[in-house]
Order: structure tokens, then C-alpha cells, then sequence
């Protein structure tokens, strides 16, 4: 087993040991980590960078043992999709010290990785099955101290973390409002504690229908928040939307929903600190 397993992910470039095939029975914990990242000949890394849940799955571990060793073998001729996305690779650890990893890759053909060359269709599965099980196995404990620390903005090319669990309900304890103000240029504000309770309540009530009817704002900007589970949550505010992740999959990762207008424009008369430059990639 990865030294620290029962703690924390491994370093990402840990030698997986894969089960080869169907997992062992008797798992006592599954912890989601990030897989290895993709890194473009620029350097840079391609897709968004993932951050690992703090709490491993106790509650039900074996029945993603058996959910993973019940997906089918993976035909090398469906065609796939080549959209992109992170990797994630889902530790299942035993009582006698063992533990076995199976790999999801959130992109392409969404196949789960049980052994060198071995993979299984619909992984996407696995990813749906045990963010269902972990925000259930968090409905019935409590969350750890809540964290309050300001959040820095992420600083383009590079992003900053973030859950891939589904960011609703929000239950945010911190978070930090981003504007882009020019080429390579960025200000940003914490929002204080009355708007982020109005966050909480309003921020991701309504589902958008229909077209945008407000304009693109010039430059992006975004909410980046820290829940009471330590989760970082990251929302795109184009216009008078704002979009969130709510799932996995293949089709159904995010959702937009309608900014409340009196909620933002509360948020967007906040003053601003200075502006932040970063380097341009040429």
C-alpha cells in the first residue's frame, strides 16, 4: 500500500498497482486521487487540474468493488469522442494492507483501467457511483472545521485545483471574487460574509433556459469558493450566468444557472484590489 494511503493521496507519479482484472472482494475504503496530469510541449498542463476529496469512502466500499468488476471489457473499436478531461485514479485499500488502484480517465472513451492494457467500458460510472455514496456517507457525519482562509485566484495558463465533486449545494465558507480587467490582467475581492450566506442560498438556484440574454462580459470572471467539507469549488460567471459542475460523465458535467441580478450586482460593486499580471504564453 502507498505509504500515508489511509491519510492522503500518494505523490500523483506513484506506481499503480492494479488489480490486472476483477478487484479483490473485502475493500474496507476507496480514496479518490489525482491521476498522473497530461502535460502539453508547451510545459503546460492540458485539462483542469483535479483536487482529491479530504475523506476517503468507508460506507459501502465493496459495492464499488463490485460495481467496477461488473463493467464490461472494453471494445478497442467504439469510437470515442476526443474531448478532454482529468485523470483520476480511485484507491481501494484493504484490511491486510493491501491496496489496489483502478484508473478513470474523464475524457475520451470514459474507460476505467484495471491492469496494463486492460481496461473496462462506462468508468464514468465508477465516478458517478462513488461521488453519490461519499456526499451520502458526508450527510451522516459531520464536516471538519470549517476553513475561512482567502482563496487566490488562478492565474491563466495554469488553474488552480478544484473538486470534481458536484459543487451543489453550495455550502460555502470562503470564497473570492476574480474579474479579468485587461489582457493579462486581474483584480479580485473577498466576498464578505453576508453575501456569501446570500451565495449559499441564491447563487445556484434557478437552471437557465434558453439563450443568454446578457451580453459576454469582455474579460472572464469567476467565484472560487472552499466548502465545509474543504472541497475548492470554481464557478464561470459569463454574463449573467453562472456555470457549475454537477456531475460526470460524458455530457453532463456542468450546468448554467441564473444569476440572481440584484445577488450579482451586489457582488460586482465590491471594490476591487489590484490589479494581478501574469506573462502572456508567446
Amino acid at each position: 500500500m502507498p505509504a500515508g494511503l489511509r491519510a492522503g493521496c500518494p505523490p500523483p507519479e506513484t506506481p499503480l498497482r492494479y488489480p490486472g482484472g476483477d478487484l479483490p472482494v473485502g475493500a474496507v475504503a476507496v480514496r479518490l486521487c489525482p491521476g498522473e496530469p497530461t502535460i502539453a510541449y508547451t510545459g503546460d498542463l492540458t485539462g483542469p487540474p483535479i483536487e482529491a476529496p479530504a475523506d476517503e469512502l468507508t460506507s459501502g466500499a465493496d459495492a464499488m468493488v463490485e460495481l467496477v468488476n461488473g463493467l464490461p471489457d472494453f471494445d478497442p473499436d467504439t469510437p470515442c469522442h476526443m474531448d478532454d478531461g482529468p485523470h483520476h485514479v480511485y484507491w481501494f485499500r484493504y484490511p491486510d494492507g493491501d491496496a489496489r488502484a483502478v484508473a478513470y480517465d474523464e475524457a475520451g472513451c470514459h474507460t476505467a483501467v484495471v491492469g496494463d492494457h486492460v481496461q473496462r467500458q462506462n468508468g464514468d460510472e465508477l465516478a458517478t457511483a462513488f461521488a453519490d455514496a461519499l456526499l451520502a456517507q458526508r450527510a451522516a457525519t459531520n464536516p471538519p472545521r470549517a476553513d475561512d482562509k482567502p482563496l487566490a485566484c488562478p492565474m491563466p495558463p495554469r488553474s488552480e485545483p478544484t473538486s470534481v465533486l458536484p459543487a451543489v449545494p453550495l455550502t460555502l465558507t470562503a470564497a473570492t471574487w476574480c474579474v479579468g480587467v485587461g489582457p493579462y490582467r486581474m483584480r479580485s475581492t473577498t466576498i464578505p460574509d453576508d453575501l456569501l450566506e446570500r451565495l449559499n442560498s441564491d447563487l445556484l438556484d434557478t437552471p437557465a433556459e434558453g439563450r443568454d440574454r446578457c451580453e459576454m462580459a469582455p474579460y472572464s470572471a469567476t467565484l472560487e469558493g472552499v466548502t465545509v467539507w474543504g472541497d475548492r469549488v470554481s464557478f464561470l460567471v459569463p454574463g449573467c450566468r453562472v456555470v457549475a459542475r454537477t456531475g460526470f460523465g460524458r455530457d453532463n458535467m456542468s450546468t448554467e444557472y441564473e444569476a440572481d441580478p440584484q445577488l450579482l450586482a451586489a457582488i460586482q460593486a465590491l471594490p476591487l484590489g489590484p490589479a494581478q499580471r501574469w506573462q502572456s504564453e508567446d
